[in-house]
């Protein structure tokens, strides 16, 4: 399993990108609208990200950054 923040630094960029913002607590839409994004795009990369560090969910995800950059 991957954790920590090595799993987030491991993240190819176009994913890592999008971090900050789930942090915020912004949708998917939000998300898009900032990075010039399809929200779709968006979503396949929390997807991707989820499967990644074996996230349960979106909250988990989102805690799990907060606590890596606090």
């Amino acid at each position: 399993m991957l954790s920590g923040p090595e799993t987030f630094e491991s993240l190819p960029p176009h994913l890592a990108r999008i971090l900050a913002p789930l942090a915020e607590g912004k949708t998917n839409a939000e998300i898009a609208a900032e990075l010039s994004l399809a929200a779709h795009t968006v979503e396949q990369y929390v997807s991707e990200i989820k499967l990644a560090t074996e996230c349960r969910d979106r909250v988990d995800l989102v805690l799990r950054i907060r606590a890596c950059t606090a």
